[in-house]
């Protein structure tokens, strides 16, 4: 049934119904005061909001808040992702894999098509031999990277580093090359600019050869969205 414009401006809630006549939910305009100079009460939506054209702020002034940024995926379902600008985490415990392979950390999160991030793990390798470890970036088809490493690759005062653009694949550089439980600092930064493919960005560790490669618990990682100038 069609209502009129003077009958919408007097409404007080609307009802939306399901195919089958049921009440799927009831919008009370009075908390939400769309279309009013001064938004008093929040709107607060539990499911998905589709957004047919633009979802924009009124003015330099005005912004949404999320628990970060808001970004949208350029995928065929239109998909509405409220992701962080700034990422910070750190390693509630060990991280250990005896894996010579490429395999996950717990230190990920999920980027977007032409996002351009400046990432940063800083904390302690250890191995059970002194073949050592080795760390590498997983990201999304067509992504590339500037990384920058520092660390301690066998005695304690036996500092190296290096610069690569290695993506997927583990980077030639040797942490903790020493057998034992001892830890050993080590950091990697990296511009990583990713392509037309959105997707994750993900810390990797192997060990080299054999044994147990370790990320102490108290390691930390960081990731910033930055810009070309």
């Amino acid at each position: 049934m069609a209502i009129t414009n003077e009958q919408a401006r007097k409404a007080t809630q609307v009802i939306i119904k399901n195919n089958d006549d049921s009440v799927s939910s009831v919008i009370h305009l009075q908390d939400t005061q769309i279309g009013t100079a001064a938004l008093t009460k929040k709107l607060t939506v539990t499911g998905d909001i589709f957004v047919e054209s633009g979802l924009r702020t009124a003015d330099s002034s005005s912004y949404i808040i999320g628990s970060g940024s808001i970004s949208v995926m350029t995928q065929s379902n239109g998909q509405l992702i409220v992701s962080s600008s700034v990422i910070s985490q750190y390693l509630k415990s060990d991280f250990t894999t005896t894996n010579t392979t490429r395999t996950n950390t717990n230190f990920t999160f999920p980027v977007n098509a032409f996002e351009i991030w400046e990432v940063e793990f800083d904390g302690a390798f250890g191995c059970s031999s002194a073949n050592g470890v080795q760390i590498g970036w997983s990201v999304p088809t067509g992504t590339t990277a500037f990384t920058r490493l520092f660390g301690c690759l066998s005695a304690a005062n036996d500092f190296s580093s290096t610069c690569v653009s290695t993506v997927n694949a583990l980077i030639a550089f040797t942490f903790s090359s020493v057998s034992g439980p001892a830890a050993r600092y080590g950091r990697a930064k990296a511009t990583i600019i990713v392509g037309a493919t959105g997707g994750s960005i993900t810390l990797q560790a192997a060990v080299v050869t054999a044994g147990t490669a370790r990320i102490y618990a108290g390691s930390h990682f960081t990731a910033q969205k930055a810009v070309g100038v």
